[in-house]
């Protein structure tokens, strides 16, 4: 997965260089001007991923730093750096994750593709065994009707699940939008984990999860408030294997509100 990274970053470059010569890459509408490059700083009261608390329901810090260059096919290639603090769970005391990615659109649906790595520099396990990888695929469309709703499919791929290693794991998560008065939005994601390969003993496993989340900006700051809920076996293999030898606590499963509050700059 990490080759996979390598080799789509040195593809991302090369796309975004058949109009950087032609130009100052520097300078305005360049591969490298300055508009081309922002950072997001995020805080959260809860790190939640598909449903676990990762921060061990303490608050998170979190900040990103990206690029973006427009191409002539009319498409965005873009890269990024990110990291969050996660409170000492587990063994996970923090993560890193650079990612790039390539967004277009075909009609009236929007697409978007993006690899990631998931690092944890502070795990205490052996030769990064808890770093993961996937690839995110993600198609959307907006229709016309009473809260012009987007409606939206979000697939992850992962060769190699994280954590244990347990092999090829997928992730679906549909979801619908509505634009509301004064500027709320109104959010529904349902998501399914499926995991299987060389771990998943005599069955495939899996768990689902949701969230209900309202939105909106102020001030220069994008707030939401999120409802974060999950559907899991908690003495199935996946979660004594992802979460340790032990039962893991109830707590960092139950259902819980997450507020959270980013700027961009």
């Amino acid at each position: 997965m990490q080759r996979v990274l390598i080799v789509l970053c040195v593809l991302a470059v090369s796309l975004a260089g058949r109009s950087a010569f032609a130009g100052d890459v520097f300078g305005e509408g360049g591969m490298f001007a300055k508009e081309n490059f922002s950072a997001t700083f995020t805080m959260r009261s809860d790190y939640v991923f598909r449903g676990v608390s990762y921060s061990d329901r303490d608050p998170s810090v979190a900040g990103t730093f990206d690029w973006s260059h427009s191409l002539g096919d009319g498409g965005t290639v873009f890269a990024g750096i990110g990291g969050a603090s996660l409170s000492g769970y587990s063994n996970y005391h923090s993560t890193i994750y650079p990612y790039i990615g390539y967004a277009n659109s075909i009609g009236a649906f929007n697409y978007s593709i993006l690899p990631i790595w998931y690092s944890y520099p502070n795990a205490h396990d052996r030769a990064g065994e808890t770093d993961a990888g996937e690839i995110y695929f993600n198609v959307s469309r907006g229709i016309e009707g009473p809260g012009s709703p987007t409606v939206g499919m979000f697939y992850s791929f992962s060769p190699d699940w994280s954590y244990t290693n347990w092999g090829i794991a997928h992730y679906f998560e549909p979801s619908i939008a509505f634009n509301l008065p004064r500027g709320f939005g109104l959010n529904f994601t349902a998501g399914y984990q499926y995991v299987e390969g060389k771990h998943a003993q005599s069955s495939p496993q899996a768990f689902w999860n949701w969230t209900v989340g309202l939105s909106n900006s102020f001030l220069g700051f994008n707030w939401d408030v999120r409802m974060h809920d999950m559907d899991v076996d908690l003495d199935s293999p996946l979660v004594k294997d992802y979460w340790g030898d032990t039962r893991p606590d109830l707590h960092l499963f139950k259902r819980r509100v997450v507020f959270t509050v980013s700027r961009s700059f």
